[in-house]
């Protein structure tokens, strides 16, 4: 009986091509990714005065900006800049005119300013744009401003302070511009 030889060139040719062309996709694939420039966003820098235009937009009050935070917007002093700060479990950062900065600490465990408390501080509460403060200021020449809410979606708080601020009358106005941005 004769058997016919069967053909492996064929197979082994469009095997090898297949393999060939797979690594090569692989490689061209992974270097696309993994290059910088062919992403959509800047890096966050930390640390670092943020000056790119997409932080800011214009404002209602005369001579301030509306700051675009991730998780807020806040209107303050054209001269006030935002800047981000490196967060273990929650989004921090601050805003200065160089002289002044006001931090804020927005997650799940941000400083509920319980501690501060008379005859040193004056405490009080208010509603800014439908959310519940607490709002501390620092008396007999005890320079500090905070407001601190946990009336946000999925259990977050925001504290923001200012220590050492001139000019506790225009904080406190900006802290009163604060929205957030609900989901």
């Amino acid at each position: 009986m004769n058997r016919r030889r069967q053909n492996k060139s064929q197979f082994i040719d469009s095997s090898l091509i297949i393999g060939i062309a797979s690594v090569l996709l692989v490689i061209l694939l992974t270097s696309y990714f993994f290059d910088l420039k062919n992403t959509d966003y800047e890096p966050i820098e930390f640390g670092v005065i943020l000056t790119n235009p997409d932080y800011y937009s214009e404002s209602d009050i005369q001579g301030w900006h509306t700051v675009n935070i991730e998780k807020f917007t806040i209107q303050t002093p054209v001269e006030f800049k935002l800047f981000r700060l490196r967060g273990y479990d929650s989004f921090v950062g601050g805003l200065t005119d160089l002289n002044d900065t006001l931090f804020f600490d927005f997650g799940l465990y941000s400083n509920t300013l319980k501690e501060l408390t008379s005859p040193d501080f004056e405490v009080f509460n208010e509603t800014i744009n439908s959310k519940k403060f607490r709002i501390t200021i620092g008396q007999n020449d005890l320079k500090y401003i905070a407001a601190y809410t946990d009336d946000l979606q999925n259990d977050n708080r925001l504290m923001i302070d200012c220590s050492n601020c001139r000019k506790l009358d225009q904080k406190k106005r900006i802290i009163e511009t604060i929205e957030f941005k609900e989901k």
